[in-house]
């Protein structure tokens, strides 16, 4: 059973041109359309990259945790999230596909594992759909 360790909570007002923050006061951002989706605001984050980095470093800590129980030594994890975007016009509908990459000193065989299971542990892996996910 699982027992809950921690809670944030963030708002946003206005969607995807407008502050967003989280309830405790530690992130404000103003938040803007990418250029590539109509928008004007190369200067301003979107949701896209703040998904990317939280899946990043959450990937990240899930492989040093799966590789400390497989008796790797790593030193550091580098993680690449690449997130895009979808749409589909009738019926309206958004979605994301994730594409996970892992650099490390490992035989490739060690590191296709340590990806598996680092992706079975993560939590933000447990939330996309098989079909999201961009090997």
């Amino acid at each position: 059973m699982f027992k809950k360790v921690y809670e944030t909570a963030a708002v946003a007002k206005v969607g995807r041109e407008g502050l967003v923050k989280t309830t405790d006061g530690q992130l404000s951002l103003n938040l803007g359309f990418p250029k590539a989706m109509g928008g004007s605001h190369s200067d301003r984050l979107n949701p896209e990259q703040l998904f990317a980095a939280g899946y990043a470093s959450c990937f990240s800590q899930a492989v040093f945790a799966v590789s400390k129980k497989l008796g790797h030594d790593l030193k550091e994890a580098p993680i690449e999230v690449t997130v895009q975007l979808h749409v589909q016009e009738e019926p309206m509908a958004f979605e994301l596909r994730v594409g996970i990459s892992l650099t490390v000193d490992l035989p490739e065989a060690k590191a296709k594992e340590l990806m598996k299971l680092s992706h079975e542990t993560c939590p933000y892996s447990k939330l996309a759909k098989p079909s999201q996910i961009i090997w």
